[in-house]
């Protein structure tokens, strides 16, 4: 069954604003960003393609630290990216991680890998119009096929929203040499599992996305005002506590003029918008 899935593109207001404002015991500060102009993938799924879950599901056990964040720990080792008019997160979030996972645990340089070639190449997914179930569909390409560097293959779908032809050469015009994960498994298995599989690399969810998310400025996000605007892939990179009030810190591609310079903290240890569902930690 081919199901067509349509862009969601959320749009601020100033009465939304004030009625976040006047909601009381917020966790969370709301504002309109300075720049906002994002795409997001529907919250439609292709229930009869859906492919079946190969991932080996892991729990990760033992002893963890009461807060722990890559953001601290490996700092040279994180960016925040854009997708601009293009639902890539999705490609974002995946080859982010593993550009990550490079970095953390290759005693090099942050490399960032291009979210472009995936986009353009991972026949799997759809572009700049994958839907929800694209998570363990991108952790099979990185896996099987790879990517270049972004400065071999620069990112083009933001501006003009198109997938593009899956290029066969840099844009330079020298010769493609893909980078490849060894394996993935899903870990998203409780809590604990999910701050242990921390320690080791940063990791691929995927979240439910409301109305109010795109007014997050500060704090710790809790789903509070609106419908369902679709749903975005997200990397998580650590966790902590604050006044008692546990979460998730994550990155996202929506620029770093939006949330925490462009990273949410999202409650944690009850599923908030789904984010403790499935999630994927890659192996270098």
């Amino acid at each position: 069954m081919f199901v067509t899935i349509t862009f969601a593109k959320v749009f601020h207001s100033q009465e939304v604003l004030d009625i976040l404002k006047n909601i009381p015991d917020m966790t969370w500060t709301p504002a309109i960003p300075d720049e906002f102009d994002v795409v997001l993938q529907s919250n439609n799924r292709a229930t009869q393609d859906s492919p079946s879950r190969t991932a080996n599901k892991v729990r990760y056990v033992g002893p963890t630290p009461a807060a722990f964040s890559w953001l601290e720990a490996e700092s040279t080792c994180m960016t925040v990216k854009n997708q601009v008019a293009c639902g890539s997160s999705w490609a974002f979030s995946a080859v982010g991680a593993l550009s990550d996972n490079l970095c953390f645990n290759g005693n090099q340089q942050r490399v960032n890998l291009s979210a472009q070639f995936q986009i353009s190449c991972d026949t799997a997914n759809n572009g700049c119009n994958a839907d929800n179930n694209s998570m363990e569909k991108s952790m099979l390409f990185l896996k099987n096929v790879g990517v270049p560097t972004e400065k071999c293959v620069s990112y083009k779908s933001g501006s003009n929203s198109l997938r593009g032809k899956c290029p066969l050469q840099c844009d330079d015009g020298t010769k493609l040499t893909l980078v490849k994960s060894k394996s993935y498994e899903n870990v998203c298995m409780g809590e604990e599992s999910i701050k242990n599989a921390l320690l080791f690399s940063s990791l691929q969810t995927q979240i439910t996305v409301y109305t109010d998310l795109a007014y997050y400025n500060s704090g710790i996000y809790q789903h509070k005002y609106g419908k369902v605007e679709g749903h975005q892939f997200l990397v998580i990179v650590g966790y902590g506590s604050e006044d008692g009030v546990n979460y998730w810190v994550v990155r996202n591609s929506w620029g770093t003029s939006w949330g925490e310079n462009g990273y949410l903290r999202i409650i944690r240890g009850q599923n908030e918008c789904g984010i403790e569902q499935e999630c994927y930690l890659q192996k270098v």
